[in-house]
């Protein structure tokens, strides 16, 4: 191991040590090296990591797929602050259309509401890992009290720029949010079991978390071709596994039972929440937001909402 890596032999979900392998290479090494060489440099994949394991291990008793190696903290941090904003990878997520993000975090907003009961304005929500910091905007354009969060200084001074409030999380004080928002996070966590205590702990009474990942259903089928060009909505498709980024697969399942580690119960959205509100600033837009609904209905993507058990 480098100084940028440490290595996971337990699984960071349930904590079980006996596990499977059920893929085995090398970060520098095809097939993983492929995808590697479209989000970091070169010189830092080579000097980085080169002869680290990218190995990815199945926990047989919660489900959860994860990467062997990863990098430690010091990693995350030079990952986060260094060698990813000049990375083509963030260049093409900000180039997404933007009316088409918009329209979907107001539909999942509207759900909020109707799940706490009461008017957005007296709903203050935790934006971890806000990334570039849309959810943040488009919930305080709609009054609700926003606070993002992320381990990127960069971000978090863009946002502050934009008029967001921002806080690292040790600089919270005590603060207790009625929602907490983790949009595309827990996959990158070397610790996610750590992290979902620390933030639960943020929560008020009847407070919800929200997690959404990537979804790593049949995933095991696809690394029998282990192709990262593979676009989404592909069969082979691998964003859930890309090498040292997202280092938890998790699927429904998996997900549902990584919660239930700590407590939390998956609440059960009722169907016509999510047609509170049906943007339709263009017909693509309308047609999507009607569909939208149905698909996480039947389809069960890697999305919950979460609220801690009340003891007896």
């Amino acid at each position: 191991m480098n100084d940028f890596f440490t290595r996971r032999d337990a699984c960071p979900s349930c904590g079980n040590h006996d596990n499977l392998v059920v893929f085995n290479g090398r970060f520098t090494e095809k097939p993983a090296v492929d995808y590697i060489k479209t989000t970091l440099p070169e010189d830092v994949i080579a000097r980085e990591f080169s002869n680290e394991d990218y190995t990815l291990m199945k926990c047989p008793r919660c489900e959860l797929i994860f990467q062997r190696a990863i990098l430690n903290d010091a990693g995350m941090m030079a990952f986060y602050n260094e060698w990813l904003p000049n990375s083509p990878i963030i260049h093409a997520v900000a180039a997404k259309d933007q009316a088409e993000q918009h329209a979907k975090l107001t539909q999942e907003l509207f759900v909020l509401a109707k799940l706490m009961g009461r008017p957005s304005r007296h709903i203050s929500i935790l934006d971890f890992g806000m990334g570039q910091g849309r959810f943040c905007m488009v919930a305080k354009s709609m009054g609700f009290q926003v606070t993002g969060s992320d381990i990127s200084v960069e971000v978090l001074e863009s946002a502050a720029k934009d008029g967001i409030e921002t806080s690292r999380l040790e600089d919270l004080n005590g603060r207790k949010f009625d929602f907490i928002n983790t949009e595309q996070v827990f996959e990158h966590l070397g610790n996610p079991r750590e992290q979902l205590q620390g933030l639960v702990s943020l929560l008020k009474q009847d407070g919800i978390i929200r997690i959404s990942v990537p979804n790593g259903r049949g995933i095991e089928k696809r690394l029998k071709h282990m192709d990262f060009s593979a676009p989404r909505g592909h069969r082979n498709y691998l964003v859930p596994v890309t090498p040292g980024q997202h280092v938890n697969t998790f699927s429904y399942s998996s997900l549902r039972a990584f919660g239930k580690t700590l407590g939390l119960e998956a609440i059960a959205v009722p169907f016509w929440y999510q047609y509170s509100i049906i943007p339709a600033m263009n017909a693509k837009i309308f047609v999507k937001s009607i569909l939208r609904p149905i698909y996480y209905h039947f389809m069960k993507p890697a999305a919950i909402y979460f609220r801690p058990l009340k003891e007896a």
